[in-house]
């Protein structure tokens, strides 16, 4: 069977190959006189011609078909947030920097948590990168998650969001969609020299201090960093929330090298460290006496080359190698058993390579292949404390220690651009093994699923570029990994609580996408209006089980994963901007989003609300302001795992509207503040599905000293 897979990519690959020669249209550093704006890091620096025009959507995209392309003609449905954005909007947490994309809602199980639902999806069925590299791993949990808030935002250049699947270029779990972080491009002189940002809010009483320092000379450039971050209880509506408030560290160094001016190199070290972080509606609901994240880690270093070689056929090329170290400490104490401490640490070693290759066939046609490999070795430990007893021993860890998951992945894509039409087709083998001891009757268990998958779309440019028709078709995968597999231990929380045994034998999850859009844009108006429908087959869904010839663990409601879910998603996401002057810019956008569970016939679960944002903003010679409303509309149509869940309830989640107001002032050269009142009116409310409501009314203010 994997040889016919693999058979398949390789035909396709000689297909597309047997074009003619290629020609001058694309230079080998991607120059061609026509593309705009720079490479950004995590790019190859392949770029496909663009038009001359300059509108106001100019800005550049990778994530989409890993080369440059202006973010109006990528033939997909992207989100892009800036790190000027970030600064401006005072963005404190990395989730919180697409908290103003409707299309994408922040859930939010406890205040150091994130998790980003798109297109109705949530956990490890968002896939998410830095720098290109996954940062999901073969633990990645099924529902909400933290992950994304483990990445430190003062590191940031760029945010790029693709929405729908992206398991051709990217593998595994970009089912929802595909988030890539896009760290700090030291060729950006602008930022060298020393920077100081100091971030204070009243809502939670907090300090975000960073410093770092961007230097170099010549062919040689390095960035080195660090900082800390203190949040106190959250105050919402009614007051102060307890438990929610945590600390953390932060560090940072990057070296680049060129080689030339065609080839650099480059070496990354991030690392980020929560500590004490609750999981508030644990104790709230009255699950556990104590529910603490303890620590939260995550530690990535990689070496790159990108660049032109000589070569004749291979016209750019990046290889990386990366390491990445994810902890996961949990402290636990039971309302029921308050003499029991628990307490796991769960961490996963992931060795990665990725080479992605470009190809000019010829004036028309940039072909883009590779492979990628990530090896995940898994270490799990539980131990216990009985207060009564003084007594301290180990227990049956959450994962199997010890055990092993392997990626490999094969794509390639075809971008092929007949103006007006441009059309990007791809396909990709992917294959996984996982091996670990779980308990009898399993014994030593070994997995190996495999998918082939497959994506079409294409841009029609009309009125001389000014609007762009987009369709495309995509399928998605996401394979069982250890969460799903191998899982052991107490999930969810309020009458939703169970508990979770191994599940070996699962099949990938696999969708459909299907999608039509329009972009427009003029000098001074724009937007965006796209509808998609996924179906999904093979869903891996917690259903009653039994552990040890019992359907309860520790009078908890034991649950298993089984292949048994079948599911479709819709929605309508729309934006729009109008520049009303040279001072004056209005946006709307707004984001409707349906899901339906076709296996148990009811709402599919943690589906978003109708939700939007309005906002004007007026930008002076050395001051910006902004007025902007978040709005939300109730979410009552629930599945019977949202009724369950202590954080949406039977009744679902009311629907709100902010009123919010920011500006920035540059007080000097080198000095600019930006202040954020947050929720004037200090309303009480929450994110769909979240565990904590929303900071009340709250001020942030942020000082960016650059010298």
């Amino acid at each position: 069977m994997k040889q016919r897979y693999s058979a398949i990519i390789f035909s396709f690959l000689w297909l597309v190959a047997s074009q003619l020669p290629a020609s001058s249209a694309f230079s080998r550093d991607g120059g061609t006189g026509e593309s705009k704006g720079t490479t950004t890091s995590g790019s190859s620096q392949v770029s496909v011609p663009d038009s001359d025009k300059i509108y106001p959507m100019h800005q550049m995209i990778i994530t989409a078909t890993r080369t440059e392309k202006e973010m109006f003609d990528v033939p997909r449905e992207v989100v892009v947030v800036e790190r000027k954005e970030l600064e401006d909007r005072n963005i404190r947490f990395t989730p919180d920097a697409l908290a103003e994309s409707p299309s994408i809602l922040i859930q939010k199980t406890n205040y150091g948590g994130g998790a980003p639902v798109i297109r109705g999806l949530i956990g490890n069925q968002v896939l998410i990168l830095v720098d290109g590299i996954r940062l999901n791993n073969s633990t990645f949990r099924f529902g909400p998650n933290q992950y994304l808030n483990t990445v430190n935002p003062s590191l940031i250049e760029r945010v790029e969001v693709v929405e729908g699947p992206g398991s051709v270029l990217y593998g595994s779990d970009a089912l929802g969609g595909t988030i890539n972080l896009i760290t700090r491009d030291l060729r950006n002189v602008s930022l060298s020299g020393l920077r100081s940002m100091t971030t204070v809010a009243t809502a939670d009483k907090s300090v975000i201090q960073h410093f770092d320092y961007q230097g170099g000379s010549g062919n040689f450039n390095y960035l080195i960093g660090g900082g800390y971050q203190k949040f106190n209880d959250l105050s919402a509506g009614n007051g102060y929330q307890h438990p929610t408030g945590y600390s953390g560290y932060d560090g940072n160094a990057r070296l680049d090298y060129a080689l030339d001016s065609r080839q650099r190199l480059t070496l990354s070290y991030q690392l980020t460290e929560l500590n004490d972080v609750p999981r508030t509606d644990r104790i709230v609901g009255g699950n556990d006496k104590k529910y603490m994240y303890n620590p939260q880690r995550n530690e990535l270093a990689y070496f790159s080359y990108q660049g032109a070689p000589e070569l004749s056929f291979i016209h750019n090329i990046k290889t990386t190698l990366s390491y990445n170290r994810q902890r996961e400490g949990r402290e636990i104490i039971s309302m029921s058993k308050q003499y029991l401490e628990t307490r796991d640490l769960d961490e996963v070693t992931t060795l990665g390579a990725n080479v992605e290759l470009h190809s000019i066939l010829n004036s028309e046609n940039l072909l883009t292949y590779g492979f990628e490999f990530y090896f995940d070795n898994v270490s799990s430990t539980r131990d216990t404390t009985n207060f009564n007893l003084q007594t301290t021993g180990s227990a049956k860890p959450q994962f199997p220690d010890g055990a092993t998951y392997q990626t490999f992945g094969a794509f390639v894509q075809d971008q092929i651009d007949f103006r007006p039409l441009f059309i990007v087709a791809g396909l990709r083998y992917s294959a996984f093994r996982f091996k670990g001891t779980l308990d009898q009757p399993f014994g030593e268990t070994i997995s190996t699923p495999s998918d082939v998958t497959f994506s079409l779309n294409a841009a029609y440019r009309l009125l001389d570029e000014r609007l762009n028709l987009v369709a495309g078709i995509a399928e998605g995968f996401r394979a069982p990994n250890l969460d799903d597999i191998a899982v052991f231990g107490k999930s969810g929380s309020g009458a939703g609580a169970r508990f979770d045994v191994p599940s070996p034998n699962l099949n990938p999850e696999r969708s459909i996408n299907y999608e039509a859009g329009i972009k427009f844009r003029e000098e001074t108006v724009g937007g965006s209006l796209f509808y998609y429908y996924s179906t999904y087959n093979d869903l891996i869904v917690p259903k009653p089980g039994t552990y040890n010839g019992s359907d309860l663990y520790q009078g908890i409601p034991v649950y298993q994963r089984f292949n048994v879910g079948n599911a479709n998603i819709q929605g309508i996401n729309f934006s729009s901007y109008y520049q009303a002057s040279p001072l004056l810019k209005l946006r709307t956008d707004v984001s409707w989003t349906l899901g339906g569970n076709l296996t148990d016939n009811e709402p599919l679960s943690r589906i978003p609300p109708f939700r939007g944002i309005i906002g004007v903003t007026y930008t002076g010679e050395a001051y910006w302001l902004e007025y902007y409303n978040l709005l939300a509309a109730n979410q009552t149509r629930l599945a019977t795992s949202d009724i369950k869940d202590a954080r949406i309830g039977p009744n679902g989640t009311p629907g709100y509207v902010t009123f919010n107001l920011r500006g920035g002032y540059d007080i000097s050269e080198h000095i600019n503040a930006n202040i954020t009142f947050e929720n004037i009116l200090d309303k009480l409310y929450k994110l769909h599905g979240s565990g904590v409501y929303s900071p009340g009314r709250n001020v942030i203010v942020s000082l960016i000293i650059h010298l």
